[in-house]
């Protein structure tokens, strides 16, 4: 699934069902539960060209891109000051391209109040969700999401939002179920911590959960650990982060040498008289996350998600207006059989207009060139331009 960042961490919600059952009073809950109805709408026309390095690439000059979600969304707040609810998310799209459907994203229940804020259920760790970046401007490329626009040169497959050849976000997972806990905001600083003790494709947004991981065969005990920043400074507005990711590798690879995926990830953004600039830094320090065969046909490490990415940006905003830009650098180890990475790099310039509240006009020019450790190269321009509509 393509995410957009920005747009996701600031939509918390719940739904009203079961806000009802956890307070165990449906007829006098149901009076008092606000209900909301929330979401997103994309859609591009996309123009350019990005060929691979061989003659038999054919690939078309235009396109269309769309996207989007529903969220509903619910809570009750009670009589002792703590807001219970739950939020549910529907992709507009279900075929994800491969065969397979994934019509239900991010699902999940809350408690909030002067201790904090607890979420449980299917959702981005704590590290993911306190990251902050560059700005970006119309089309990110902090995020897979730049792929639907410039391919890469290989399928980097499902590790492409875990990995830094995407991004500096880091997780564990893909929203698996958990639980976290984010402190009040004291100060201006902020901490959460998220805990998911199994971390498999069966734990995600579409599951029910319940079933223990199987440590010798599954990556389980996923910690997620956050801290970030937001102030003003001699009137700069600051706003920084720090995240820890770490989850344990399957007990059956510790023969193999294998370590415990481990990532870390800074960020850093800084305003004044309208312009805003950014930057973040991630780096996979421990993460092989495949096993194959050897050249003997022995059981081997064979993937390896290690690697590091940065993100630089820098918009200026002026009433309904916004210009900016961005470049996104990574690399990442992939087979353990080969000393070369993975690489790529995004660099874009765009410009979004506000036609009213939640309506945007946007344009972007994207710039894409990625390598795999073979050599093959896909390197390519394309200009987007469309609407964004949230609600």
């Amino acid at each position: 699934m393509n995410r957009e960042e920005a747009m996701k961490k600031a939509l918390y919600g719940t739904t009203a069902l079961c806000a009802a059952g956890m307070l165990g009073a449906p007829g006098a809950a149901a009076e008092s539960i606000e209900l909301g109805l929330g979401g997103f709408m994309n859609s591009f026309v996309v123009v350019g060209d990005g060929d691979l390095d061989s003659e038999d690439d054919n690939t078309g000059s235009i396109g269309f891109w769309r996207d989007g979600e529903v969220h509903f969304n619910g809570s009750y707040r009670h009589d002792s000051g703590i807001t219970f609810g739950a939020h549910v998310e529907l992709e507009v799209f279900s075929d994800t391209g491969d065969g397979t459907i994934d019509q239900i994203d991010e699902n999940y229940i809350f408690l909030s109040g002067d201790f904090g804020r607890v979420v449980v259920g299917s959702e981005n760790s704590a590290a993911y969700l306190m990251h902050y970046t560059a700005p970006e401007t119309a089309i990110a490329i902090n995020s897979g999401w730049v792929s639907t626009f410039m391919p890469a040169v290989a399928d980097w497959g499902d590790a492409g939002e875990a990995r830094t050849l995407y991004t500096t976000y880091l997780d564990y997972g893909n929203d698996e179920n958990q639980i976290t806990y984010f402190t009040p905001r004291i100060e201006g600083f902020q901490l959460g911590i998220s805990y998911a003790p199994s971390v498999t494709d069966s734990q995600g947004e579409e599951a029910r959960g319940g079933q223990p991981a199987d440590h010798d065969t599954d990556f389980h005990n996923g910690v997620g650990f956050g801290a970030n920043y937001q102030g003003d400074l001699s009137g700069v507005g600051v706003a920084a982060s720090f995240g820890y990711v770490r989850k344990q590798s399957p007990d059956r690879y510790d023969s193999l040498g294998a370590e415990d995926y481990q990532g870390i990830n800074f960020g850093l953004n800084m305003s004044y008289a309208g312009f805003t600039f950014g930057g973040s830094y991630a780096n996979i320090f421990g993460g092989e996350f495949s096993v194959g065969e050897d050249e003997n046909g022995d059981e081997a490490l064979t993937g390896s998600a290690e690697g590091q990415s940065f993100h630089i940006g820098v918009a200026y905003d002026s009433g309904p207006w916004r210009v900016g830009g961005g470049y996104l650098w990574g690399e990442s180890e992939d087979s353990t059989q080969n000393s070369d990475d993975d690489t790529s790099h995004y660099a874009t310039g765009g410009v979004s207009y506000t036609l009213a509240p939640g309506i945007q006009a946007q344009t972007s020019i994207v710039y894409g060139r990625t390598a795999d450790e073979g050599g093959a190269e896909r390197e390519g321009i394309v200009g987007a331009a469309g609407l964004r509509f949230s609600f």
